[in-house]
């Protein structure tokens, strides 16, 4: 449990770790709800900004497809407010976890493709930034690719999803394969965003003409520290 003035204080000092744009009254509001994730876990919230979670619940509708990279508590969250949800996960345990939760709440409308990463057939230094390397910054599976991961949405048609979740693995590669994928209007959701090579070598397809960009800073159900996360909306 953290009391209101510990709060207070990480959201001043997040702001100033996201050059202001962390509202400090806007994150006020979230206190309760925050407290309480540190002491309950509650199966079927993202673990994304609060802010996020208030627009998603609002924006979500029961004839929506969605697309997530990473399986876990969002699958949860969106099966229970669109259409359809097609998950790709790639750690074997975490897949059998989501798969054994959604059978226990009689959820039906997910798909969820485990597809883990092959060993990098390529002696290159990777490059996390690459959207054309596919890999992960992360120590387990650095010396790995998720190519076919990352291209599992290809086995859909252009502008056919509402939604597409990055919060998985080879996130540069993910938003360059799924940009094409969602229809106008829709939305890409790339958690994490804070984490500037993300988008340093695939910012050019979010160009502000096609897509409007709206930053989320703030606290995170279950952990201490703030996050980002980035929703772009396309336009055209």
């Amino acid at each position: 449990m953290a009391s209101i003035i510990e709060y207070i204080k990480s959201i001043r000092k997040e702001g100033k770790r996201f050059l202001g744009k962390s509202s400090f009254f806007g994150n006020l509001k979230y206190y309760g709800r925050w407290n309480h994730s540190l002491n309950v876990r509650v199966d079927d919230i993202p673990w994304m900004t609060f802010g996020v979670i208030d627009y998603l619940e609002e924006w979500a509708g029961k004839e929506m497809k969605v697309f997530e990279y990473g399986a876990g508590s969002s699958t949860l969250f969106w099966a229970k407010r669109v259409k359809k949800v097609y998950s790709v996960e790639h750690d074997t345990l975490w897949a059998k976890k989501v798969k054994d939760d959604l059978a226990k709440k009689g959820i039906t409308n997910v798909e969820l493709y485990l597809i883990s990463p092959k060993p990098a057939e390529t002696s290159q230094k990777p490059d996390y930034s690459d959207p054309y390397q596919y890999r992960a910054d992360d120590d387990e599976w650095r010396a790995y690719s998720f190519e076919e991961y990352v291209k599992k949405i290809n086995s859909f048609e252009d502008n056919y999803f509402d939604v597409v979740v990055v919060d998985g693995r080879a996130r540069p590669s993910c938003l360059a394969a799924s940009s094409s994928k969602i229809r106008v209007g829709g939305l890409m959701i790339l958690d994490n965003s804070e984490r500037e090579y993300y988008l340093s070598r695939v910012g050019k397809l979010f160009s502000l003409d096609k897509w409007e960009r709206k930053d989320f800073c703030g606290p995170v159900p279950g952990v201490m520290h703030f996050h980002q996360t980035t929703i772009f909306k396309r336009l055209k």
